[in-house]
């Protein structure tokens, strides 16, 4: 039953969100589904979404015999039934479909949820049409897709529809040539990943939110003009030259590079090596009392620290303001981020990050059905290279917005 529901979108919407996956990274990689979003898994874990068994082929096609039903020309009803499962091979072997017999007539199903047809060929009344081969006990099917049936003996040739003695060699898999990941539904991964950590950090906010607070959520707002030209600089840079509590650093670094990288005209005195960038701004503080290695980034002066480095750099930001009362309610954030505010967030006590600071560069809302809405920052949190996400609720303790045009 672990498809269960993600078959059933595909049956009965033949709905396909992904875009695109990232190659692999510590038997790990991040799949991009819509709005740009990515979620994490494993490949083992992949590969079980993916493949499908015997039984996940029969609940398919009773799924599909339901949905059938609908329509008054199909002649199936409650009582047809599932009489045989016959698995069908690729030319090396491999299981690559299912014909699944029925009372009356037959269903093919794909041996793959990424096929580009989950169920490429049925009939509620005709026989399969590997019954036109001379098909022994001992034979195996090859099923190559479309017509493509063959009849295997065991011997390196193989009769088809309209072929006879075809070498194996010569056979093209068009079921492994059509496979992709962006045939596979966003809910087939959604559901896989409802184990996420609350504690971990967050990679997709739809699949944290189905995990910790009940799906599906979708999006129903989404803010993210700053995206382009985030670096995500991260604080590794500074472990490596000697520096220790430095997330403040890093993370003005990444709203100052950002800065350079949307208005170069305007940071003209912007260091254009982001390592050089970090170095300056965390001795301008430790030259300013702003920052330690001991301490970090002193709470009482982060205002004076931005001006210092708008000074630095001879920026002149249209407006800031800093969020002391209720920062973790998003209504603060919703009307600047429409003017291109950026943000310096400081959480304290997460239960990711513990107390940490990072940038703000984007917001999205989701909702589910029951009308439950969650609100995640889109962050440079100077731990990763990549878009994360920070959801918004009493572990953020203060936060700093800065529009620059």
């Amino acid at each position: 039953m672990k498809k269960l529901i993600s078959v059933l979108c595909v049956i009965l919407l033949f709905a396909s969100l992904f875009s695109t996956y990232a190659s692999s990274i510590n038997n790990k990689i991040n799949i991009k589904i819509n709005n740009n979003k990515f979620v994490q898994i494993t490949i083992s874990k992949l590969n079980d979404i993916i493949n499908i068994t015997a039984d996940e082929a029969v609940e398919i096609a009773e799924l599909f015999i339901v949905d059938a039903m609908k329509s008054d020309s199909i002649c199936w009803n409650d009582n047809t039934k599932v009489v045989n499962v016959i698995p069908m091979y690729d030319n090396s072997n491999k299981i690559n479909a299912y014909t699944i017999e029925l009372t009356s007539g037959y269903i093919v199903v794909s041996a793959f949820l990424d096929a580009e047809h989950l169920i490429p060929e049925w009939s509620d009344e005709g026989e399969p049409l590997f019954y036109e081969l001379n098909v022994s006990t001992d034979d195996k099917i090859i099923y190559l897709g479309g017509y493509e049936y063959y009849v295997d003996d065991g011997s390196s040739s193989v009769q088809g529809l309209y072929t006879n003695n075809v070498s194996k060699n010569e056979l093209v898999n068009y079921v492994g040539q059509s496979r992709n990941i962006s045939n596979i539904p966003e809910s087939a991964i959604l559901n896989a990943t409802t184990n996420i950590s609350p504690n971990s950090v967050i990679l997709d906010p739809i699949g944290h939110a189905n995990a910790n607070y009940g799906g599906q959520f979708v999006y129903t707002y989404q803010n993210d003009r700053w995206e382009n030209y985030m670096d995500y600089f991260t604080v590794d840079y500074g472990k490596g030259v000697g520096y220790s509590n430095h997330c403040g650093p890093t993370a003005i670094t990444n709203i100052i590079a950002a800065f350079r990288n949307r208005y170069p005209t305007n940071a003209i005195n912007v260091p254009s090596s982001n390592n050089t960038l970090f170095t300056e701004i965390a001795n301008l503080g430790i030259s300013n009392g702003y920052f330690s290695n001991s301490s970090g980034t002193l709470s009482s002066s982060r205002e004076q620290y931005f001006e210092a480095v708008f000074d630095e750099y001879s920026i002149d930001p249209y407006s800031t303001y800093s969020i002391l009362s209720h920062p973790d309610d998003v209504e603060e954030y919703k009307f600047p981020m429409t003017y291109n505010a950026i943000f310096y967030v400081s959480v304290r006590k997460h239960t990711t990050y513990s107390d940490h600071a990072v940038v703000a560069y984007g917001l999205s809302i989701v909702s589910n059905q029951n009308g439950i809405t969650r609100n995640y920052f889109h962050i440079a949190d100077g731990w990763g290279v990549s878009p994360r996400y920070l959801e918004l609720n009493d572990m953020i303790n203060w936060a700093y917005g800065i529009e620059f045009m």
